[in-house]
């Protein structure tokens, strides 16, 4: 893909865009969440399903906050562009997988208030469900990270001003190489 077709982010944040920075923290999250489920089923000690809510509320203002970075990138994506259709995918199926933990949170809507009581005992809970709704969640966010790869190296969405100038300047470097040795060659 030529530099002529990247698409520069809206908030670029130390050289980078600021939802290249965010996209680990709801990722990270997204495992804890579905690991402490898991050990509370094994466990069934109600503090890993204390810390698995809290998990499971801190992925969810993260997803959020690195979806309005992404929507911001993409805002800036143009109609035309071959990379519009996959960062729609790309923030559809993130939409989905938000969607799904929001889904569990109001599956344990009566666990929520009294997860931040730690004086006071949680009632245990069949965490099945939640177990369930977190993995599928986690293997959408994962997918669509493919397709997050795709946009930001092949199609070099999201890319800084200075990132950009930089990719023009290699570019330039690589074609005029050749020609250079070219020209060497034919002085012999």
């Amino acid at each position: 893909m030529s530099n002529e077709n990247a698409v520069s982010t809206g908030l670029p944040v130390a050289g980078r865009s600021l939802h290249r920075w965010l996209v680990g923290l709801p990722v990270i999250l997204f495992i804890l969440t579905m690991s402490f489920f898991a050990v509370y089923a094994a466990e069934n000690d109600t503090e890993w399903l204390r810390r698995a809510l809290l998990l499971n509320i801190a992925a969810v203002v993260a997803g959020g906050l690195t979806a309005a970075a992404g929507v911001m990138d993409f805002g800036r994506i143009p109609r035309d562009h071959r990379a519009r259709t996959m960062a729609l995918v790309h923030g559809g199926l993130n939409t989905l997988s938000l969607s799904l933990l929001v889904i569990n949170l109001q599956l344990h809507h009566a666990l929520i208030g009294p997860a931040f009581d730690f004086e006071r005992a949680l009632p245990r809970t069949d965490p099945t469900a939640a177990i369930a709704l977190t993995a599928v969640a986690l293997g959408i966010t994962l997918g669509s990270g493919v397709l997050g790869y795709l946009l930001a190296h092949r199609y070099m969405v999201g890319l800084t001003a200075d990132q950009l100038r930089e990719r023009g300047r290699a570019s330039a470097r690589r074609v005029a190489q050749p020609a250079a040795r070219a020209t060497a060659g034919n002085d012999l």
